[in-house]
This record gives C-alpha cells, structure tokens and sequence, in this order.
C-alpha cells in the first residue's frame, strides 16, 4: 500500500519535472541555439535523466 502511494507520487513528481524541463528547454533553446555544443550536451542530459526515470519506474 506505501509503495504504490510512493509510485503514485513519484509518477507525480516525474510528470511535474519534466513538464518543467519542458519548459526550461523551449526557454534555454532560444540562447542554445547559438551554441551548438551546449544543446547537444542538454539533450544528452535530459536523455540519460529520462532514460533513468524510466528504469526507476520499471524496478
């Protein structure tokens, strides 16, 4: 029962972080636009983070 409550608000969370790394991207990808090298270095970030989140979801 606490564990899926935990599920329940880590799904939560992650919906809202990445909802807001959304955000962020559109928001830095007017400056990175410039710097081609820090956009391929943020969407390698958020990859791995998204990656991560989802082999946390399936343990």
């Amino acid at each position: 029962n606490f564990l899926f409550y935990f599920g329940r608000l880590f799904s939560f969370l992650f919906n809202a972080t990445r909802l807001s790394f959304d955000i962020s991207v559109r928001i830095s990808a007017e400056t990175v636009q410039h710097h081609p090298v820090a956009n391929n270095v943020s969407r390698h970030f958020f990859m791995l983070l998204a990656v991560g989140a989802s082999r946390i979801r399936n343990l």
